[in-house]
C-alpha cells in the first residue's frame, strides 16, 4: 500500500514535470544574435576616439558609465575596430579607482551626436557587446574567454570561493550523484544541432568555463531564474528543474514530493558571478530562444529518467 502511494505521488509529479522540456525550449527569454572576432590590435589608438569617459552613477550595487566618442570618430564601417575601441572603453571604466569593490556594471558608450554606440553589462548580460549605428542595434560581439577574463578576471564578488590550487571551483556543490563517474565534458556539437538530431537529452556532462550571467533572484528581463557558463565553445544555460514546474494544480505535499525526487543529491545554490567553475547537468536540448545550449543543473537520476523518457 506504501509502495503504491509512493508510486502514484511519483506519477503526478512527472505528469507536472513532464511540460518542462516544451515550456524551457519557448521561454521568452534573452534573444540575442552573435558574432565571433579575432583578438583587437594592440597598435589601434584607441583612446583617441574617446572625448570623455564618465560615471553616471552607483545603485543597488550597479556601477553605470557614460564612454564618449570623439567628434573624428569614424563609427559603424568598421566592425573590428569598434570591437576592439569599446572593449578598451569597458576595461578603463573596470579599472578606474570609481569601479574599485563592485562587480556587476552598465557601461553605454554614445556617438558624438548622442546616438547610442555600444552597450555592455546591465539586464543583458556581460558576454557580449551590443553595437548600434545613428541609435539603431546592428549586431552583437561575444565576448572570448580570454577577453572575458582580461576585462573582469579581477573583479570578485563578495561570496565568491576561491581554490588553493588556482582550479576551478566545482558546481553544484556537496553533490552526491552517482553520475557523477560517467559524466564526460560537453562536446562541440550540443552547440550547433538539437536534442532531436543528436540524441544526447538526458546525458551527464560537465562544462568548464566562466559565470556570465545570474538570475537567482528572478532579475532577469523576464523574471526567469537562470545562469549561464561561458566556455570554449559557447555558452550553456543552466536552470534548476523545479523552477520551470508549472505547480498551479498542485498541493503543498506533492510539490514537496516532487522537489524530494528530482532535486535531491546535491546544493542547487547557483555559483557566484565571474567565477571560473567546473558545473555538472543533464544536458536538455538547444533553445532557439536563448540561442544557446540548456542544462538542468546538477546530477539527478530521476531527472535523467525523465528526460530519456521524453526521447
Amino acid at each position: 500500500m506504501v509502495n503504491t502511494v509512493i508510486k502514484a505521488k511519483e506519477n503526478v509529479m512527472k505528469k507536472i514535470l513532464s511540460f518542462l522540456l516544451i515550456a524551457l525550449l519557448s521561454l521568452s527569454l534573452i534573444s540575442c544574435g552573435s558574432t565571433t572576432s579575432e583578438s583587437k590590435s594592440n597598435d589601434t589608438d584607441y583612446l583617441s576616439n574617446i572625448s570623455k569617459i564618465s560615471l553616471f552613477g552607483i545603485e543597488d550595487g550597479v556601477v553605470y558609465w557614460d564612454v564618449n566618442l570623439s567628434a573624428d570618430t569614424d563609427w559603424g564601417d568598421d566592425d573590428n575596430f569598434m570591437e576592439g575601441l569599446a572593449l578598451y572603453a569597458i576595461k578603463k571604466c573596470i579599472d578606474d579607482d570609481e569601479s574599485s569593490g563592485f562587480s556587476s556594471f552598465n557601461i553605454m558608450g554614445y556617438e558624438n551626436d548622442g546616438n547610442t554606440a555600444f552597450s555592455w553589462g546591465g539586464i543583458d548580460g556581460t558576454d557580449e557587446i551590443r553595437f548600434y549605428k545613428d541609435g539603431a542595434h546592428t549586431f552583437n560581439y561575444k565576448l572570448t574567454s580570454d577577453q572575458y577574463k582580461d576585462l573582469l578576471g579581477s573583479v570578485t564578488s563578495d561570496d565568491q570561493s576561491s581554490t588553493s590550487d588556482n582550479q576551478p571551483s566545482v558546481y553544484p556543490l556537496e553533490m552526491t550523484s552517482t553520475l557523477l563517474d560517467s559524466a564526460i565534458e560537453a562536446p562541440a556539437t550540443i552547440f550547433s544541432t538539437r536534442a532531436a538530431e543528436n540524441g544526447l537529452s538526458g546525458t551527464a556532462y560537465y562544462i568548464t568555463g566562466t559565470v556570465t550571467e545570474s538570475y537567482a533572484d528572478g532579475s532577469s528581463p523576464t523574471g526567469k531564474i537562470y545562469f549561464t557558463v561561458s566556455s570554449d565553445n559557447g555558452k550553456i544555460a543552466f536552470i534548476n528543474m523545479m523552477d520551470y514546474a508549472d505547480t498551479s494544480n498542485y498541493s503543498e505535499e506533492e510539490i514537496a514530493s516532487a522537489q524530494n525526487i528530482y532535486s535531491s543529491g546535491y546544493n542547487n545554490n547557483f555559483p557566484p558571478l565571474n567565477q571560473d567553475i567546473t558545473v555538472y547537468g543533464l544536458y536538455v536540448g538547444y533553445s532557439d530562444v536563448l540561442n544557446m545550449p540548456v542544462f538542468y543543473y546538477g546530477l539527478n537520476e530521476a531527472s535523467q529518467e525523465l528526460l530519456l523518457q521524453d526521447k
